[in-house]
C-alpha cells in the first residue's frame, strides 16, 4: 500500500453538515468520503485542460461566482467612480 499523505480542508457549516449526514447514512468516515470525491475528481479531469476554479453546483466558490454574475456592482470590470 502506498504511503498516505495528510491534507487539511476547510468547509463551511452547510458542507460540513451534509458530509457528516452522508457519513452517518452510509456508515463511512468523512475522510473516506473526501478521499472518494478527490479520487473521482482526478479520474474525471485527469486528461482535460481545466480552467480553475470550477463553478460548483453549491458551496462557497459557487455562491461568490453567482453573486458576481447577478450583481453588476460587484464586477470589478464595472468600476463606477460614482459608486462610493
Amino acid at each position: 500500500m502506498a504511503a498516505m499523505r495528510r491534507l487539511s480542508v476547510s468547509l463551511d457549516e452547510q458542507e460540513y453538515d451534509e458530509l457528516a449526514a452522508m457519513s452517518d447514512k452510509h456508515r463511512v468516515s468523512m475522510a473516506w468520503l473526501a478521499r472518494h470525491a478527490i479520487a473521482e475528481f482526478i479520474d474525471r479531469y485527469r486528461h482535460e485542460e481545466l480552467q480553475l476554479p470550477l463553478r460548483l453546483p453549491h458551496g462557497r466558490r459557487a455562491k461568490q461566482d453567482i453573486s458576481r454574475q447577478t450583481d453588476p456592482e460587484s464586477d470589478p470590470k464595472n468600476d463606477n467612480p460614482e459608486r462610493s
